[in-house]
């Protein structure tokens, strides 16, 4: 038992976070509540609220650990390869989002929404852990496509991140919205997010 109040702190909201995670990957995200997160924790409501004041709270860690885990498959990338093609790079890009389907699963839950309800500490670290990824992002186009300028590689970490905040929306489609969309005779086939992820990062580099 960690006896450093600090990580004791971190280890009891591991230890909500992974309670959380596992009733995410069955549940919907409006059915869990602080009740059945302490349920599945094994602890009180009340010790819940020592570490998180609301769901909100939970969801918001839960997405910055996502970010934190992607910012790694970037690190890891850019320490591994010297160079890449376009096509190349897309593909290692994509590699990297299809490995983190949940962070994109967040990325489409109402987040703002959630992000107002948190206290400063929990916006801040997630916005720490955001730009993180965003720098990560900017030396890989930096390193890797020497030929772009500053103003390019802005101009296209403006597309590529509100581009991926969206894209789970249209992979994530349940029976009746796939039925709905033939119905409607939608002009977009079923795709994947590695489908999504590499055709627009070879669209941005262009």
């Amino acid at each position: 038992m960690p006896k450093h109040p600090d990580l004791l702190i971190e280890k009891r909201r591991d230890e909500i976070l992974e309670a959380f995670l596992a009733l995410y990957a069955h549940t919907n995200l409006n059915d869990i509540t602080i009740k059945t997160v302490a349920e599945a924790a094994h602890f009180t409501r009340a010790t819940i609220y020592n570490y998180f004041k609301n769901i909100d709270e939970i969801f918001i860690c839960a997405y910055q650990k996502e970010y934190l885990l992607w910012a790694e498959d970037l690190q890891k990338l850019l320490a591994e390869n010297d160079s890449f093609t376009a096509s190349g790079f897309a593909d290692a890009i994509a590699g990297t989002l299809v490995r983190r389907e949940r962070m994109l699963r967040f990325s489409v839950a109402d987040f703002h929404e959630r992000e107002a309800n948190c206290r400063r500490e929990f916006v801040f670290s997630h916005k720490e852990a955001f730009s993180q990824a965003i720098r990560l992002m900017h030396d890989c186009f930096a390193k890797y496509f020497p030929e772009k300028s500053e103003e390019d590689i802005t101009r296209m970490l403006y597309i590529f991140f509100p581009f991926m905040h969206g894209m789970y929306r249209y992979v994530d489609l349940t029976p009746v919205q796939v039925e709905a969309r033939k119905a409607a005779h939608m002009p977009l086939k079923e795709t994947s997010v590695y489908e999504l992820a590499y055709n627009m990062i070879l669209q941005i580099l262009k």
